[in-house]
């Protein structure tokens, strides 16, 4: 959305965000034991939890060097460089849930989200196929990854000295002083002033990311770069939507949009309730009237984008449903690089990866041995086979995050699976044996 009067807009957007927060409809859900409600449209706390003067602040500070950089790219000096963020994924849970239980989230469920952040950003997603023509020219690749870390940063008491799970702090409420175990969440005024400050690490050398149960249907907050104190610098995600989770949020993309946040990008519709007056200051991104629900299809158009391609509600920073979203534009990326290049508690981040976790890149995290799934695009069969897959959990999913297969224990090293009884698109098939677990893409095309 181009840029029109960034004043205007925030004050657009602090009304538009009490609006959102207060008259979200919620259904209920249900995940492992746990009753939770989600709500109908998409919410994010991102525009509350910042101040305007705070972001005005940041967009001061950072328009220079968009601007220097969009100009080193129209000059063919290009100055792009790939990013490794070290992040760190704090668990909290209540006292009695074991590990795989409720808000104590699986590792797999970790792994998955950083997998899918590394495929989102990366533009290796399988689903970027289904970025309509007339956005394909500005799809970009984000050249930014996440690596999942294996030390302690300086700071902590036991900096320098090996995690037992890579990239994962899980804290009982038993341990944090003015919380208690929860049924119905976490407010963020809580979250903000008395999780994060117990359990924040060195955000000049990780990204903090606080997997927690929310109040009132919330999916996630982000804090914008240069803005708050230290200790509250990061995203926070409801425990629901944590990789693939099943149903309409449930592959992975609140964190993709939170993130985007956290790396200085704004609401595709500029968060002015349809005046289109507001701005994301992208110049990339169609002007949009509003925020996009559900997961529509084809050209839309609406006051602000009245002719074809129409607006994107591909992108990860509007509010589709998660197999809707497919990119980031290149001004996007724009923001997202000279925020790594210039601002604090993000430039130093990446200097940390090389010492604090083993660069993940964009594979799969955690590989089998010898796995392999064929043929891959599939018309109906696939074949999975591994000396490992004997006793072995096979499980696939499609890109809602239900599950279509399950095999808990097979006796062969191959299984073979038919999906033509399903529809045409992208499958995940998730292979867990007794300490690995190995997720890969396939598609199926009749």
């Amino acid at each position: 959305m181009k840029k029109i009067t960034f004043l205007i807009s925030f004050i657009a957007l602090t009304l538009l965000g009490s609006y959102a927060q207060n008259n979200t409809q919620l259904i209920n859900g249900k995940q492992q034991g746990i009753t939770f409600q989600i709500p109908e449209t998409r919410n994010c706390g991102t525009m509350e939890a910042n101040s305007p003067e705070a972001i005005a602040n940041f967009e001061d500070a950072i328009a220079p060097h968009i601007a220097a950089y969009l100009q080193s790219i129209n000059g063919n000096n290009s100055p792009e460089a790939v990013y490794n963020i070290p992040t760190i994924v704090h668990v909290i849970h209540n006292s009695n849930e074991n590990v795989g239980s409720g808000r104590n989230i699986s590792n797999t469920r970790i792994q998955e989200q950083i997998q899918i952040l590394n495929d989102d950003f990366r533009r290796t997603n399988a689903d970027k196929t289904n970025t309509p023509s007339g956005f394909v020219g500005v799809a970009a690749d984000c050249e930014i990854n996440f690596c999942l870390i294996t030390k302690y940063p300086s700071g902590h008491p036991m900096a320098g000295q090996t995690l037992s799970e890579r990239g994962v702090d899980r804290v009982s409420t038993s341990a944090i002083s003015g919380i208690s175990n929860t049924t119905s969440g976490y407010s963020t005024t809580t979250i903000d002033n008395t999780i994060k400050p117990a359990t924040s690490w060195n955000p000049n050398e990780v990204m903090n990311i606080w997997v927690c149960q929310l109040q009132s249907g919330l999916l996630g907050y982000a804090t914008f770069p240069n803005s708050g104190a230290a200790n509250k610098d990061g995203t926070v995600m409801g425990y629901q939507y944590f990789g693939l989770t099943g149903g309409v949020y449930g592959l992975g993309r609140t964190t993709t949009h939170e993130v985007g946040h956290w790396l200085g990008c704004y609401h595709i519709w500029g968060d002015d309730n349809g005046a289109c007056s507001g701005s994301d200051q992208v110049s990339d991104t169609p002007n949009q009237a509003n925020a996009t629900g559900g997961c529509p299809s084809g050209v839309r158009t609406d006051a602000c984008a009245t002719s074809s391609p129409g607006y994107m509600y591909q992108n990860y920073m509007d509010y589709s449903y998660d197999a809707c979203m497919n990119l980031f534009t290149a001004g996007q990326k724009a923001r997202m690089q000279s925020v790594m290049a210039t601002q604090t508690r993000r430039s130093t981040l990446n200097g940390f990866s090389a010492s604090l976790c083993a660069a993940t890149g964009i594979d799969d995290l955690t590989n089998i041995d010898g796995i392999s799934i064929y043929p891959n695009p599939t018309k109906n069969i696939i074949n999975i086979t591994s000396a490992s897959i004997k006793n072995s959990e096979v499980a696939i999913f499609n890109m809602l995050g239900e599950m279509v297969y399950q095999n808990n224990s097979s006796t062969k090293n191959t299984i073979t699976v038919d999906l033509s009884n399903q529809p045409n698109g992208v499958y995940f098939v998730k292979v867990k044996t007794n300490d690995k677990v190995s997720t890969r893409k396939i598609m199926l095309t009749k």
